[in-house]
């Protein structure tokens, strides 16, 4: 049985804060170009991506895997490109099915209205995106 489970935002657990660094602006997530400023554009994304993550990552899966009793921590990792859409995207789990597992989520979130931006030019940005979830049998 999986008791918990949560997509952390970007820049609580891993540095891919220095992701939004290295750019004057990040990817506009859909549904985030309202926003007033690049602060609350970059909440935005991060709430949905995690959002996304939550709703479509089939945590029953570590059920048949033999896993141990437990924290299990995954790490998403991809690029948004110059066009806006993801791209290398990877995983570090302890499972190979949860590894394609994540990929697969990581794979739905939707082309950005904008992509990243330095200094006038489109740019390729890296992100790395932590999910936990508890396994508790």
């Amino acid at each position: 049985m999986i008791i918990l489970f949560s997509a952390s935002s970007f820049a609580q657990e891993t540095n891919c804060e220095n992701s939004f660094v290295i750019v004057e602006d990040v990817p506009i997530y859909p549904g985030c170009h309202m926003k007033k400023n690049k602060t609350e554009r970059k909440n935005c994304m991060s709430t949905k991506i995690s959002k996304l993550i939550s709703r479509k990552f089939n945590v029953k899966l570590a059920d048949n895997l033999g896993l141990p009793n437990g924290l299990v921590k995954i790490v998403l990792h991809f690029k948004i490109n110059k066009k806006g859409e993801i791209i290398d995207a990877d995983a570090d789990a302890p499972h190979r099915k949860l590894r394609e597992e994540a990929i697969r989520v990581i794979k739905l979130i939707p082309k950005m209205k904008r992509p990243g931006m330095h200094r006038g030019q489109a740019v390729t940005v890296p992100f790395a995106i932590p999910v936990n979830f508890y396994i508790d049998s």
